[in-house]
């Protein structure tokens, strides 16, 4: 496969999208996909302790090979109590290289979400993803749960999108 090298001179950055609106759900521990306060035509899944949803993403032709991904949630909460409260989440993922066999399951550290401020989007660090057997087109199946905190829940917790971050050494291929 030819890839167009455009010789970036520092790391250049871009994200990979796993896509909530076409996300899947199991059927028994499911968040709710509902519209965000205040707003219309603008929704996103509620997660209650428990809740799970499984996103894949594929990596990208200008994916910089062997580089680290850095997956985060976007999150917000209309939780008024917001500032004495917390959320936790758990990452676990599966690497599907191309031409190989599927991997075994890996989890990220969980991840304690601490708001700022009430209605205000955040992104949230899940850590990261070591990528030094990764390549183009390699396939990576996520499931985000949320999970019990030690302290007072929030309540109202969205997800409005989950994503990683990736290193581009390229545009993209010249060819397929």
């Amino acid at each position: 496969m030819a890839i167009y090298q455009s010789h970036y001179f520092s790391p250049v950055y871009d994200d990979v999208k796993g896509h909530l609106y076409t996300a899947k759900l199991r059927g028994n521990s499911d968040p709710v996909f509902t519209e965000l306060p205040g707003a219309t035509y603008n929704f996103a899944w509620v997660f209650s302790v428990g809740n799970e949803i499984f996103v894949q993403i594929q990596l990208p032709h200008a994916y910089k090979e062997g580089t680290d991904l850095r997956p985060h949630l976007h999150l917000l909460t209309n939780d008024t109590n917001w500032a004495s409260r917390t959320g936790k989440f758990q990452l676990d993922y599966v690497i599907i290289p191309v031409n190989e066999t599927t991997g075994a399951e890996q989890t990220i550290n969980t991840i304690v979400y601490t708001p700022t401020a009430q209605n205000k989007q955040e992104i949230v660090s899940c850590g990261t993803i070591t990528g030094t057997t990764l390549q183009i087109s390699d396939l990576l199946f996520f499931r985000v749960s949320r999970i019990a905190t030690t302290g007072t829940e929030l309540t109202n917790l969205y997800i409005l999108d989950f994503d990683c971050h990736i290193q581009k050494d390229s545009d993209g291929s010249l060819s397929l």
